[in-house]
């Protein structure tokens, strides 16, 4: 632990849970791509390098969210920025998602939409695709509340994010075996660290886990 660098322990200490689940996700419309290679940022770790990272955010550019989408504009994994404030924006774009895509979600955003058919009906197709999720702000334990009304993400009765971490996450682990049967499992992330959140050390947390 010694030799490890302060990015590296930093990183450590944010965690990505693994449960047990199977289910969706998707969205679209333009904000930025980053505009000058030689200019973007490099975080500490280089594994996710090669990523051709597609993000839609949706909701209110505001606070952490704000300055969460400047920060992830200087990066070199991140191909091209997409904002949405509508439920019918993400489900015109269904059939675009794949594995390769990020869609944030401002927590605010999601008050009202926990019994919304029609987002639970676009998280349906989009999970097995492994589509990653995240909520960004101060209630991102809603997250959580609207996956599960499409996939049992909270067996035990517990939220992950009870305690609304600025960023949770969830994307839906997919393995395929020889004989082709499939197995589907959840990974959830929490950022743990709620004062003084650096936006780099999140997306490099985030790059990480994805």
């Amino acid at each position: 632990m010694k030799n490890m660098t302060k990015s590296a322990r930093r990183l450590l200490s944010y965690a990505a849970l693994t449960i047990l689940t199977a289910t969706v996700l998707a969205g679209y419309v333009v904000l930025i791509t980053p505009q000058n290679a030689n200019e973007a940022y490099e975080g500490p770790l280089r594994s996710y390098e090669i990523m051709d990272i597609k993000v839609i955010f949706v909701g209110e550019r505001t606070g952490l969210a704000n300055e969460l989408l400047k920060a992830l504009s200087t990066y070199r994994q991140i191909k091209s920025i997409f904002m949405m404030t509508s439920v019918g924006e993400l489900t015109s774009m269904v059939d675009k998602i794949d594995h390769s895509w990020i869609i944030i979600f401002d927590s605010k955003w999601l008050r009202d939409k926990v019994e919304n058919t029609q987002l639970h009906r676009f998280l349906e197709f989009i999970l097995p695709r492994e589509t990653k999720i995240l909520a960004i702000g101060n209630s991102t334990s809603l997250l959580f509340e609207v996956l599960d009304r499409v996939r049992d993400v909270m067996p035990d009765g517990r939220n992950p994010a009870y305690f609304d971490p600025p960023a949770a996450g969830y994307k839906l682990r997919v393995a395929t075996l020889p004989d082709g049967r499939k197995y589907y499992g959840d990974s959830i992330y929490i950022y743990a660290e709620k004062r003084n959140v650096n936006v780099h050390t999140l997306i490099d947390a985030i790059l990480m886990w994805i």
